[in-house]
């Protein structure tokens, strides 16, 4: 019985030790990121890669990014990283079905509202994440 108390203070501690590191990653992401508003510009609508079933039907969508405040990229944290030709991801996704590129209308030229989040501080994560309001 004398075990069993012991093991289970053990995993108590344990476990509150385990919640207490990892307590900063449960945050909301914009604690973590310094928002940066701009436009995306489609530049490049590529066959992609990644060809599951043989029918090349996916698409890798490139865009640059222009921040709004056009002094905005001397203010940035990680300035090795590019606004140019960055990948577009939706939903974690970077080949993007032919299907959706053409539903959503998604053509080079197109503008959409964009954020190009850096990391400033706490757990985890890129330290610089694109979001792109294709709608």
């Amino acid at each position: 019985m004398k075990t069993f108390v012991q093991q289970f203070i053990f995993f108590i501690a344990f476990l509150s030790v385990i919640a207490f590191l990892s307590g900063c990653c449960f945050r909301d992401i914009r604690y973590y990121y310094e928002y940066i508003p701009g436009t995306a510009k489609i530049t490049a609508i590529e066959i992609s890669q990644y060809n599951p079933d043989g029918t090349k039907s996916y698409r890798d969508v490139f865009f640059d990014f222009i921040p709004h405040d056009p002094l905005a990229p001397q203010r940035y944290r990680y300035k090795n990283i590019s606004d140019s030709h960055q990948r577009l991801f939706v939903n974690s996704y970077g080949n993007l079905h032919i299907s959706w590129v053409t539903k959503k209308n998604v053509k080079i030229g197109n503008n959409y509202a964009a954020i190009r989040m850096e990391k400033k501080n706490g757990c985890g994560g890129a330290p610089v994440v694109f979001d792109v309001q294709v709608e």
